[in-house]
């Protein structure tokens, strides 16, 4: 049966895709990480450097404000790709556990077949000992 051949490597590529979309989604969530981490970092440098100085403690709180909201707009960001990474990996589950019925159902027709033609092999076997035996006794 090709067709079942054909479906398990289908789903073989579509489980392979799948992998590279739940790895890309981490990548974008690790960077999303990254990048509020280097956010964070600045922000703690800005304030040392506006507690230290007069006119640089004038313009601090506006460029609070901006790190608020960018922190949010990473969170924000975070949540909606976590979302897609977990969906993803719920699909690749998915495609993961059909794959092996497949790939089960696959090996199950192949010793299917495998038997079949075992017992067709010793059926014919049968057969020429059977005619060697009738030959034998009626000389």
């Amino acid at each position: 049966m090709r067709s079942l051949k054909t479906l398990v490597r289908m789903r073989r590529e579509e489980l392979d895709e799948r992998r590279q979309l739940v790895a890309q989604l981490e990548n974008r969530l690790n960077a999303l990480v990254h990048a509020r981490a280097e956010l964070e970092k600045k922000h703690a440098a800005e304030k040392h450097f506006a507690e230290g100085s007069p006119e640089a403690l004038f313009s601090y709180p506006a460029y609070a404000a901006w790190v608020k909201s960018e922190e949010q707009r990473f969170e924000e960001a975070r949540l909606a790709v976590e979302a897609q990474a977990d969906a993803a990996r719920d699909g690749l589950r998915d495609a993961f556990a059909e794959l092996k019925k497949l790939e089960i159902a696959e090996k199950e027709r192949i010793r299917r077949e495998r038997r079949e033609a075992e017992r067709r092999e010793q059926k014919a076997l049968d057969a020429v000992g059977l005619s060697g035996y009738l030959r034998k006794d009626q000389a």
